[in-house]
């Protein structure tokens, strides 16, 4: 209880201290609040589909028709596909060919700001210019290129794109930026890319087992291999007729993507309250140690 009061009196004799370091962290969470832009994201929950195909094999065609035998299957449940999509959805290969595809560089790295009331998005026309499809030239650009595919991998995957397998099956994406329609815009293209990503690797699979089986040579006295042959070969042309038939390969969305209302950060108020509580128990505690080493 007596350190208590020790504190209480050392909070009076000391409150025009703190009440300036209250006053200054006002100013500091306001202009923190006014430099940062709010962030929105755009969510979908998406149920990986449970059909095995030749991609998932160990097939290639250098394997042999043993591994072929071994490797494919019709349908059924293929374990751990969210895992291997996930893998996928985060690979150079996939990433880059898709922000090349939807030109996404400029809004990954030059978004201005998002005004909410009259919900319009803007360019930083010093680094891009949207009339003319250009990268202007700065003092880190001074050739004014776009900045380079492996550079947008990196800051795409690391500040605007996160996936995470929420439970078996199913896989949840997260697109983050300061705009909730550009998320939203960003997030549908994903999905839609993603499932044509992957229709085309299954179709171009498929057809190269075709080829290896049509020009397989086998006695005509085994009749057993004969069989198999053909019934793979049925298989595959099956396989890619259901897959070019399908519109959803890899995922069905289970919670579609959806415009954020509410920003998700960084918050305004939440870096003022951080601000005004960091400053002013940094300047109490400070305070209080000087007095007991003078003590």
């Amino acid at each position: 209880m007596n350190h208590f009061f020790v504190l209480l009196e050392f909070t009076k004799e000391n409150i025009k201290i703190i009440s300036s370091s209250f006053i200054i962290s006002l100013f500091v969470g306001f202009f923190l609040y006014l430099v940062f832009d709010p962030i929105y994201k755009s969510e979908s929950i998406l149920y990986t589909q449970d059909k095995i195909s030749i991609s998932e094999s160990a097939f290639t065609p250098n394997s042999g028709l043993a591994s072929l035998t071994s490797g494919l299957t019709d349908f059924g449940v293929a374990k751990g596909k969210s895992a291997r999509y996930k893998r996928k959805l985060l690979s150079r290969d996939f990433v880059i060919s898709f922000i090349n595809s939807n030109n996404l560089k400029p809004y990954i790295f030059a978004s201005k700001k998002y005004d909410k009331k009259s919900e319009k998005f803007f360019f930083d026309e010093n680094k891009y210019n949207p009339n003319t499809n250009k990268w202007e030239k700065t003092f880190f650009n001074k050739l004014a290129l776009p900045p380079s595919d492996m550079l947008a991998y990196e800051t795409f995957t690391r500040e605007f794109y996160q996936v995470t397998e929420t439970k078996e099956d199913f896989i949840s994406i997260v697109i983050f930026h300061i705009s909730p329609k550009v998320a939203k815009n960003i997030l549908d293209l994903l999905i839609s890319d993603f499932n044509k990503y992957v229709k085309e690797e299954e179709v171009f699979k498929a057809n190269e087992v075709i080829n290896f089986l049509s020009n397989y040579e086998v006695d005509s006295l085994y009749v057993e291999a004969i069989e198999i042959i053909n019934d793979l070969l049925a298989s595959q042309h099956k396989l890619v007729a259901t897959t070019l038939a399908t519109e959803d390969i890899a995922f069905v969305p289970i919670d579609p993507p959806f415009e954020e209302v509410d920003k998700v950060g960084p918050s305004g108020i939440l870096i003022m309250s951080l601000s005004v509580g960091s400053i002013m128990l940094l300047t109490y505690l400070i305070l209080l140690l000087y007095r007991e080493n003078k003590e």
